[in-house]
């Protein structure tokens, strides 16, 4: 069966899952056009009429990430082609904010402030525990040892 999307004539079925995502980084300032990374999949599921919904919702989990791994993989090599076009020709200039420190996306103060709940979390005696200690001193018979 084929489909006609806007100006795109697709091929599939209600079994059928195509993905695409697409990354395209413009120069706003001078609108050039600078990279361009596609990442598609299709995949096909197969399944009996009672199982539909399970089988679709995998194969979509499939495709996702497989579409993701795709266009990681041609997002590194359109970027190293950004690159060494970026050496030759020299029309875009690459700064970076004053404020740009080169790190993660987590500070210092936040790495620190986790490490302090995580330290906190494993010395403090669990919940479990704490109702043990009252279930000592219960006049519930069950508890008693």
């Amino acid at each position: 069966m084929q489909y006609l999307i806007g100006v795109y004539l697709i091929n599939g079925c209600k079994n059928d899952v195509t993905t695409f995502v697409d990354v395209s980084v413009f120069d706003i300032s001078s609108h050039k056009y600078l990279l361009r990374a596609p990442g598609t999949n299709k995949i096909t599921a197969n399944s009996a009429l009672i199982n539909t919904q399970k089988i679709l919702r995998i194969a979509k989990q499939e495709s996702f990430t497989a579409t993701i791994d795709h266009l990681t993989e041609d997002l590194q090599a359109e970027l190293e082609s950004f690159k060494q076009r970026n050496k030759q020709d020299k029309s875009v200039e690459i700064s970076y904010r004053p404020s740009f420190s080169g790190g993660g996306a987590i500070s210092w103060l936040s790495a620190s402030l986790l490490i302090a709940m995580i330290f906190n979390a494993l010395c403090r005696p669990s919940l479990f525990n704490t109702y043990k200690y009252y279930w000592r001193y219960s006049p519930d018979p069950r508890f008693k040892k």
